[in-house]
């Protein structure tokens, strides 16, 4: 599942992961990889795998993953050119979906619409 994760984000520019278990995984870009991603333990490489857009950053925080070869902002400047132009998964905070040609769609609730908190 990390190998595929690995290979459908880092096409064009070569990246590293190294597994707990001394293990390295590599995309499919050719030439001698930018940076090495380290996972350090088990459940960090359970929890990226499963949900990389939150486990990353929270992988870095709590010392589960670190960057061999640069930092973390090179490792996200990389990350995000080769995310760059490609169509994400589904709407996140502040991410909106384009609606369907002819959609109605309804406005945003304004604070003073919302009912009060409990």
């Amino acid at each position: 599942m990390l190998q595929r994760l690995i290979s459908g984000v880092y096409r064009t520019r070569p990246v590293r992961v190294r597994l707990p278990d001394g293990r390295e995984l590599a995309g499919p870009a050719p030439g001698e990889p930018e940076l090495t991603i380290v996972l350090r333990d088990l459940p960090t490489v359970a929890r990226i795998a499963a949900n990389p857009e939150l486990a990353l950053g929270e992988a870095y925080v709590d010392g589960g993953l670190a960057v061999e070869g640069g930092d973390i902002y090179a490792f996200l400047d990389l990350t995000a050119a080769e995310l760059s132009g490609r169509p994400r998964r589904g709407p996140g905070p502040g991410l909106a979906t384009p609606a369907p040609a002819g959609a109605v769609q309804r406005p945003a609730a304004r604070a003073s619409q919302r009912p009060p908190p409990l």
